[in-house]
């Protein structure tokens, strides 16, 4: 029996290396595109969560947070936690900064201050270096450098110039220590950084090393110190919980797009699974006739499917790992910043597992229809003659209820979309899921009743016979088909569809950055502006806001990780109008709709002092500044609860009354001599786009993924067509048949294929589209979008469509030229 399989699966993988190669890589481009979108989700999360840590590699509990996060609280903190916790407890002390470099760059970075007299490095990290603890052992400096940051600043120069608290330090690649670990940091002694930063005796966390968690008693005990000293104590699970959190909408969104692609991957494999049983079914008809069980040959026909989802399991995961290296289906937001995931390599197996199950179940499910098929073989079918009639004569035709059964399930599966549910993923794929089942089924009931009246108005026409028998030879195969016709068609309904997200949005943002952004000019810091760190220093808001040659000067503020209720959330800081109280806060719609937290309820704010103060939100408007949810604070209350040093930006509004080179001559005569630069407000609409690109970038990737697989499936679909009809095709050319007329023949199949699912995909998408935009993205982002489908783009498509007929013929007509003519008829 071993061999009877080793026989079937790789004899016929042997024979036909074309079919193989093209299901191969459609499972494979699907897993890849899945696999990418995990792996960066990984590291996305990875990239925000580390830093919270100090980056170390030990077996942290949990963490004292101090409450003044601009300069750090008293270490006196210390003896009291080491008084009531257990022994075995090791306490890590740490400062943690932020940094630039001061090339043209400007790379962002964290600074990091441990104590590393006490303490080997080794510790704390892997180095370059090999340091055993109580060994007297001379380093280059006190300067430690992760390898991503390294590998940057010292790409191309020796010595570079970074910026620490407004210090401007000098590094040297030949007096640095290099530490093996990901992130972009640098580490010093915790009293060196203390003194560069003129926080002595501050700390900014404690990291509370144990291999053993808390007790509920104890916890409770440090919990009380931590707020007695101005620190908040958390938990590692708090903490990891805040992080998944974070970018847990923008997961979602991409898990469902990644999912949908690799289902459109095995519509394709299981339209080459009709064709393998179309091929094969004479092979079983012998094995049942050699006494194998129809059982046995079920689970043959399953056995190649499990094969090849390994197989293309194993190859796209390799791919999928291969296109982050490429940054292909990279994931940026306001949080996880390019650079910071770029620099991590360990990717946890589990990863490549899920992908290799998705593919060995998903390959399973594609061969499980035509398994059966098999299995319901009889070997007396061939002992008679006229099978194609037979097998035809078998297919069912589908009735009204199928329709109408179809249909139910697109109107279910639209509203249970567009339910309102923040954060959830299970509505949204289940109302997708049934959307697309509904289509497909349409679809497939649709080619049935289409096709004979296509091939009637053809019978008309005697210079179309050669097409003619193409559209004959689909409507003998209307199930296998269908599947390619529903390949083409979620791959069109999928462009359209994000086309219709990714527009909706940028036509949002523009409209909604219109109005919120009323000034001339904002001034900003060039240098802070790629690290998302304000660099404006308070005292030239202070000197320009004097100036009465302008009409209005407003300050603005932004703090993207801003610790709200056990989530982290972007706080804006600036002047509100007139008609809001001062005192109270705003939110965003999105803000309000994910977090339950709306008009009449309070926000527990941290301030410096270490208090929480009840702030009650007066109003929410719609805000598209950050996918998590934006909380908006006055300039006034803000100064009241924190120090503030620098703003992100000042906006200016020109008089009226003034010419406006006048105005911005004067503006310039005040950035003479600074690092500050104005940008206009159409240069900063620019910007709020030029982020929204990079959060969506992902989407074209998949998009193009999505195109590339449905083109293979038609391509494969003409290929198993060319083998299966050799003798028909092979007889057509030994009667006349030349190669124009086989190329006609070809190509009115891939056309009408074509075309035939564009219009479901185009029907799909007016249905996925609401879908998208009000209902997943909705319960992910919270955003209310303003719909804009892309008509443009449907009548580019619509025009390409001979072109793309023409050229996915091109292939299997290689083959259809190949063919011998003598060798096949020979069989017959």
């Amino acid at each position: 029996m071993f061999f009877i399989y080793v026989y079937f699966l790789f004899g016929y993988f042997r024979e036909h290396k074309s079919r193989i190669l093209f299901s191969l890589l459609g499972i494979s481009l699907g897993i890849a595109l899945y696999t990418s979108t995990e792996i960066n989700s990984y590291k996305a999360e990875k990239s925000l969560k580390d830093p919270l840590f100090g980056f170390s590699q030990k077996s942290i509990t949990g963490r004292f947070l101090s409450k003044d996060e601009l300069n750090g609280n008293s270490e006196y903190i210390l003896q009291k936690i080491y008084d009531h916790t257990p022994e075995d407890l090791e306490l890590d002390p740490i400062l943690s900064r932020s940094g630039t470099t001061k090339d043209q760059n400007y790379t962002p970075f964290v600074v990091f201050g441990k104590d590393l007299i006490s303490a080997s490095v080794s510790n704390f990290f892997t180095t370059s270096q090999k340091i055993e603890p109580q060994q007297n052992i001379k380093l280059k400096s006190e300067i430690f450098i992760s390898t991503p940051l390294y590998s940057k600043v010292f790409e191309n120069t020796n010595t570079i110039y970074v910026e620490i608290c407004n210090q401007s330090l000098l590094l040297d690649k030949q007096n640095i220590n290099i530490i093996e670990s990901p992130g972009n940091f640098l580490l010093f002694d915790l009293r060196k950084l203390q003194s560069i930063c003129n926080a002595e005796g501050k700390l900014d966390m404690i990291l509370l090393v144990s291999k053993t968690p808390l007790t509920p008693e104890q916890e409770k005990n440090i919990t009380k110190i931590s707020n007695d000293y101005g620190f908040i104590y958390e938990s590692k699970e708090t903490i990891e919980e805040r992080t998944s959190k974070a970018l847990g909408s923008l997961k979602l969104n991409l898990t469902i797009v990644s999912l949908v692609s690799v289902l459109i991957s095995f519509f394709m494999v299981a339209n080459s699974f009709s064709g393998l049983y179309v091929s094969r079914k004479k092979e079983f008809g012998i094995l049942l006739s050699l006494g194998v069980s129809r059982r046995t040959n079920f689970f043959l026909f399953l056995a190649q499917g499990l094969v090849l989802g390994l197989l293309g399991g194993i190859i796209g995961a390799g791919l999928g790992y291969f296109f982050t290296k490429l940054n292909l289906f990279h994931i940026t937001n306001t949080l996880a910043s390019a650079s910071d995931i770029q620099s991590y390599t360990d990717i946890p197996i589990r990863i490549y597992l899920s992908a290799m199950l998705i593919s060995g179940i998903g390959s399973i499910g594609s061969a499980t229809f035509n398994a059966y098929k098999t299995y319901k073989i009889l070997p007396i079918e061939f002992l008679r003659e006229k099978e194609v009639q037979l097998d035809s004569h078998r297919s069912t035709v589908l009735n009204h209820k199928f329709f109408l059964l179809g249909f139910g399930l697109i109107l279910l599966g639209y509203f249970v979309s567009l339910l309102d549910s923040p954060k959830q993923i299970l509505p949204g794929l289940v109302g997708v899921g049934m959307v697309i089942l509904g289509f497909v089924m349409l679809n497939l009931w649709s080619l049935q009743r289409l096709i004979p009246i296509v091939v009637n108005k053809f019978e008309k026409f005697q210079s179309f016979v050669f097409p003619n028998i193409g559209l004959r030879e689909i409507a003998e195969e209307s199930w296998k088909h269908a599947l390619t016709s529903s390949t083409i068609m979620l791959s069109v309904s999928l462009v359209l569809t994000l086309t219709a997200l990714t527009d909706s949005y940028r036509s949002s943002l523009i409209k909604w950055a219109e109005i919120e952004n009323t000034e001339d000019f904002s001034i900003l810091n060039p240098q802070k502006l790629n690290s998302g760190l304000p660099g404006v220093p308070i005292e030239f808001f202070e000197t320009i806001k004097k100036e009465s040659s302008f009409a209005k000067i407003e300050p603005f503020l932004i703090k993207p990780k801003f610790g709200v209720n056990s989530g982290l959330f972007t706080l804006n800081v600036l002047k509100f109008e007139s008609k809001y109280n001062k005192d109270e806060l705003i939110v965003s719609d999105n803000f309000c709709y994910l977090e339950k937290l709306c008009v009449g309820d309070d926000l527990l704010i941290p301030i410096e002092t270490g208090e929480m103060i009840p702030m009650r939100i007066q109003a929410t408007k719609e805000h598209f500044f950050s996918e998590r949810g934006t909380i908006l604070m006055d300039y006034s209350l803000y100064q009241k609860h924190f120090q503030l040093k620098e703003l992100n930006s000042v906006r200016v509004h020109f008089d009226n009354r003034k010419s406006f080179q006048e105005s911005k001559s004067l503006l310039q005569s005040y950035l003479k001599d600074t690092e500050l630069k104005e940008i206009s407000r159409s240069e900063l609409i620019d910007l709020y786009l030029e982020g929204m690109d990079q959060v969506f970038s992902v989407l074209s990737s998949l998009k193009g993924t999505a195109i590339v697989i449905s083109l293979l499936a038609i391509i494969t679909s003409l290929i198993h067509y060319i083998k299966e009809k050799s003798i028909l095709l092979a007889g057509l050319r030994a009667i006349g048949m030349d190669s124009r007329q086989g190329f006609s023949l070809l190509l009115t199949q891939s056309s009408f294929l074509l075309m035939f699912g564009s219009m479901f995909g185009i029907l799909n998408s007016f249905v996925l589209s609401p879908i998208v935009v009000y209902g997943i993205n909705r319960n992910a982002f919270g955003w209310n979008l303003e719909f804009n489908y892309p008509f443009t783009l449907l009548f580019l498509l619509s025009l390409s469509l001979p072109l793309i007929a023409f050229l996915v013929s091109v292939f299997p007509f290689y083959h259809f030229k190949s063919l011998k003519i003598a060798r096949e008829l020979s069989h017959e």
